[in-house]
């Protein structure tokens, strides 16, 4: 009994050395600390925006003006957008005085050189936004690949610890014609076999994962006005007119799909996660980095349904 006691410590000891080896294996780690806990997708300077071109709150009077009638309504709704549906307005008069007064034509031109630079002010709004949600879900992918090689390894030092404690064993019972000892060598070594395959089960690695600029919080917590969002941006994710029925604005929308997402765990889990996708960061898993990588992009599709009625606009510009 004494002998096989030995001889098991022996393999314990070898399988536990196995797994610390294998487990200090080096893995990539380079700019994991940047890509967790860095600000490099954050504006660097942030903008400072002309109030002359904030849009308007009630526009539903110049919806239903005679402008319409030279400006389809979605074109209306992303020239509010832009801060620039006075100057469309002061354009339309101007171009019906020109009939009767052709020195008003420089005047005209000059209005519309000004909503063309706006509008392309906001194109790059828009894309500067695009490449800050990219950049936070690259940022996600990042520690996603870095977690997911990290559990690997892990996973493969239990796997190799289990196939070579097997193999110990299969040796340590052939080794002796003891019954009891056979025994005793089986048990304790599918104890142990049984223990590393577990263990590969609760293998789970988290990380630091900070947002201190959360383009997700604005969203969530119904905010009026957003000090994340350009103005234009963000009356479109708010303007109910934008979407297919009118009825929601689009910002509601990927609440709702980011709240279906979270109803699916308990209360309890539910609240922290509500803390950790939404505050300024905290402990991340795999699971929870997939997530808050889907959620940045049901925003990301939002905002860029700004680009196509933008274009239009442009283009009626150049006209």
């Amino acid at each position: 009994m004494r002998d096989s006691f030995h001889l098991m410590k022996s393999i314990g000891i070898i399988c536990t050395l196995l797994i610390f080896l294998m487990g200090c294996a080096s893995y990539q780690q380079t700019g994991i600390e940047v890509a967790s806990k860095g600000a490099y997708c954050d504006p660097r300077n942030e903008p400072v925006y002309d109030s002359t071109f904030v849009p308007k709150k009630n526009i539903d009077s110049i919806l239903h003006s005679p402008l319409s009638s030279k400006y389809p309504q979605h074109l209306l709704l992303i020239a509010n957008a832009s801060g620039v549906l006075h100057l469309l307005q002061e354009m339309y008069e101007i171009e019906k005085q020109m009939r009767l007064n052709t020195g008003l034509t420089n005047l005209y031109l000059q209005k519309k050189l000004q909503v063309s630079a706006r509008l392309s002010l906001v194109a790059t709004e828009v894309a500067s936004m695009e490449s800050e949600f990219s950049c936070e879900r690259d940022r996600c992918q990042q520690v996603i690949n870095y977690l997911s090689e990290k559990e690997n390894l892990k996973i493969r030092s239990s796997t190799a610890a289990s196939i070579v404690m097997g193999a110990l064993t299969t040796i340590g019972t052939g080794a002796t014609s003891d019954e009891q000892r056979i025994k005793n060598i089986a048990i304790v070594g599918g104890t142990i076999t049984a223990v590393l395959g577990l263990r590969t089960l609760f293998i789970k690695n988290r990380i630091e994962f900070s947002h201190a600029r959360n383009v997700l919080a604005d969203i969530w917590f119904k905010r009026m006005a957003s000090t994340t969002y350009p103005a234009s941006i963000w009356y479109v994710l708010t303007e109910k007119s934008f979407t297919d029925e009118q009825k929601y604005p689009i910002n509601y929308y990927i609440r709702q799909r980011w709240q279906s997402q979270l109803e699916s765990y308990s209360s309890s889990k539910e609240l922290k996660l509500e803390k950790l996708f939404f505050g300024e960061g905290g402990r991340y898993g795999i699971q929870e980095l997939r997530i808050r990588e889907n959620m940045l992009s049901l925003i990301q599709v939002g905002v860029s349904l700004t680009n196509h009625d933008l274009k239009l606009l442009m283009v009626e510009m150049a006209k």
